[in-house]
């Protein structure tokens, strides 16, 4: 499988610049994004050892992971308004 990105900046291309500044300048949001990609790493190592036994954490991390992305849109489009 190929590996995901973890560039929030992929999800949101037209939101990019908004992206940059609020790393810089919201620190909930820099952590939120850090956890976005932990969360992609995670997951993908989990999905390219392909073990079964990990499937329910792959899931687990999934949904967490929708969460969070959740989380930074609601960011960006408050800070667009």
């Amino acid at each position: 499988m190929s590996k995901p990105s973890d560039d929030l900046e992929d999800d949101f291309p037209n939101q990019a610049e908004r992206i940059e500044r609020l790393k810089k300048s919201n620190n909930h949001f820099a952590r939120l994004l850090e956890k976005y990609r932990e969360l992609n790493h995670a997951i993908h190592a989990l999905d390219t050892h392909l073990d079964p036994k990990a499937q329910d954490e792959e899931e687990a991390l999934k949904l967490r992971r929708v969460q969070v992305k959740d989380e930074l849109a609601a960011i960006l489009a408050k800070e667009s308004a």
